[in-house]
């Protein structure tokens, strides 16, 4: 039994040693980044990136920056991308952010309105193959698009996150190494 669990320690070891990230990447919105064209670079991201947007919805003086804010991305190769919108005063009045991801040519890929009815912050999750694409950060408005118009006057943070893809044949290693130990249990129990 003891050999078990030192194989079980083991493998979590190296798992964990193999998903270390790298650290995050802390960046503050530069403005004139309100469009596709004037997007923000972000470079490109790998798996294990993690990048924090820190940016501005005001309208009023000196600050007058609540349109959409864009930031472009690359990646290599396909990724699970998760994308949140987290206004640091929390949801209240007119704190409501959108996200959204969009293609190298600028159709929209998805996008996300709140996390839940209590919680008005945004969060979206794609699988993305390689190329580049741009993320969106607006406020709330009825027809839900990035007009610009909508919720304004909230600081927010936008992270972005990048995960690789589990592949099928990693499931069923997983399983089968899993049916192996239980067959060594169960054989050393009898």
């Amino acid at each position: 039994m003891n050999s078990i669990k030192k194989a079980i320690c083991i493998a979590a070891i190296a798992a964990s040693a193999g998903a270390q990230a790298n650290a995050p990447i802390v960046i503050s919105e530069v403005e004139s980044n309100d469009t596709i064209a004037t997007a923000q670079d972000l470079g490109s991201l790998v798996s294990g990136s993690e990048v924090n947007v820190v940016g501005l919805r005001f309208d009023f003086p000196p600050f007058l920056n609540s349109s959409v804010d864009y930031y472009k991305f690359s990646t290599a190769s396909t990724l699970n991308f998760t994308f949140s919108v987290a206004t640091l005063t929390g949801p209240a009045g007119e704190n409501d952010p959108m996200v959204g991801l969009f293609s190298s040519t600028g159709n929209l890929i998805d996008m996300n309105d709140d996390i839940s009815d209590d919680n008005y912050d945004s969060h979206l999750t794609r699988s993305v193959s390689a190329g580049t694409y741009y993320v969106a950060v607006t406020g709330y408005n009825l027809a839900q698009d990035f007009s610009g118009t909508g919720d304004k006057n909230w600081p927010y943070t936008l992270t972005i996150s990048a995960a690789p893809v589990p592949e099928p044949e990693s499931y069923a290693m997983f399983l089968a190494g899993l049916g192996i130990i239980g067959a060594v249990a169960r054989r050393k129990a009898a």
